[in-house]
């Protein structure tokens, strides 16, 4: 099963890099807010680019540009999650070039982005990025020896312009050999990194210590099979999909590092759960079902289990790869938008159809939660409500197709927020 995440993957910048992995210590000028946008990479191998586009009040989408890494994907479906990251300051996006074993770096400003930097992977098929105030690690699939090589990860701080500077023995080896590992992140507190090996159930917790060096990993074995995408909710709890048997998992990390499942093996009784996006205030978890072309949604409560909502909470035109959500005022508002690979031939940032011509083209689709409805009919409207008497409230806004446009034989990853 061949799967990929939509999330803003970046194709390394066309333009000459200045200064690739150097230092700067210059403080530019006061960037404005950057605008509430949506990003995604093509993953071409011929060239990888960030597609931008920025989103209005109601969730909708209009393309804004596209705009090379200087670095190459590879052209067809990785198995991860978080191949783009956003700063936590929303300043700068990171972006991953699976095909040529960079990392790039832009600047957002307003609704614009600017390549800043880029710089070696620290090893070889870059699947995954994490940032924690400005310290930044890599998921390398493989180690500088190439295929059936062990994991890595490589650590980097960025400075005020953009610019990546490795840390000195942040770059150590997960396992002995390839194991698929899907994905890295920092948690909240940035004490922890985290990283999923699907090919061999396991999850990885690594300590960083004050230098943001790592430590020691500490490894568990997963609660369900398949251990994919995951997202924190908070400095403690972790939330993993398991694409073996669609389903999703729970854990606490304590201050040793060690995972205690919190609940195990959850089913969305749907096929091959991957994705995992939280709402902002925590109390909803949406997963989306690669092989049954749906998004699934989670109660999360007080004490950090998790209960299924909805196992459709939304079906989906063709298989969805990535799904993220935004807010927008209340929690009966939040727009979550994922991206699928059901391709079309519309004009970008116009709908489209599933009569279009599908060659090269990506869609995302837009969908908002149904308002003023209690937490078990809070699902995607698709376009209405049939779990429990309250169904009766029409849906805010019902489901949208944007077209991605040509993507020459790209194969985008995933799917990104920012504001």
């Amino acid at each position: 099963m061949q799967l990929t995440k939509m999330v803003p993957v970046a194709a390394v910048f066309g333009l000459l890099c200045a200064g690739c992995g150097g230092s700067d210590s210059s403080v530019p000028a006061e960037n404005p807010k950057p605008a509430a946008m949506v990003f995604t990479m093509t993953n071409a191998a011929t060239g990888n680019n960030v597609q931008s586009y920025i989103r209005s009040s109601d969730g909708t989408l209009v393309n804004s540009e596209s705009s090379p890494t200087g670095g190459t994907g590879v052209g067809h479906g990785l198995e991860n999650q978080g191949a783009l990251a956003l700063s936590r300051d929303r300043q700068f996006l990171y972006i991953v070039n699976p095909g040529s074993n960079d990392l790039t770096v832009f600047r957002l400003t307003n609704t614009s982005v600017h390549l800043t930097d880029r710089a070696p992977s620290g090893g070889t098929l870059p699947v995954s990025v994490a940032e924690w105030n400005g310290t930044i690690y890599v998921l390398n699939r493989n180690g500088s020896s190439g295929p059936g090589s062990s994991p890595t990860i490589q650590g980097f701080e960025v400075s005020t312009s953009g610019i990546l500077s490795p840390i000195a023995g942040s770059t150590i080896a997960l396992r002995d050999t390839d194991t698929n590992a899907s994905q890295i992140a920092i948690s909240p507190d940035g004490l922890w990194i985290v990283v999923t090996e699907h090919a061999i159930n396991q999850i990885d917790v690594v300590p960083l210590d004050r230098n943001h060096v790592p430590g020691t990993p500490l490894s568990a074995t997963s609660a369900g099979g398949g251990p994919f995408g995951f997202a924190f909710s908070d400095e403690e709890h972790l939330y993993v999909s398991e694409s073996g048997a669609g389903t999703t998992s729970a854990y606490d990390i304590d201050s040793q590092g060690i995972l205690h499942v919190l609940s195990a093996a959850v089913p969305t009784q749907q096929g091959a759960t991957c994705w995992v996006a939280i709402t902002p205030d925590n109390t909803l978890a949406y997963v989306s079902n690669t092989s049954s072309s749906s998004l699934s949604s989670y109660r999360i409560a007080q004490d950090g289990t998790l209960t299924l909502l909805i196992s459709v909470a939304a079906t989906t035109a063709g298989r969805p790869v990535d799904v993220t959500p935004g807010i927008i005022g209340a929690i009966e508002n939040v727009r979550s938008a994922f991206a699928q690979s059901d391709p079309c031939t519309k004009n970008p940032g116009q709908p489209c159809s599933p009569g279009d011509n599908r060659q090269h083209y990506v869609r995302i689709q837009v969908f908002g939660l149904l308002p003023n409805l209690p937490i078990p009919c809070s699902v995607l409207a698709v376009p209405s409500c049939t779990v429990g008497a309250s169904a009766s409230s029409s849906p805010r806004a019902g489901a949208a197709a944007y077209a991605l446009g040509d993507l020459a034989g790209g194969d985008p990853l995933e799917l990104l927020l920012a504001g």
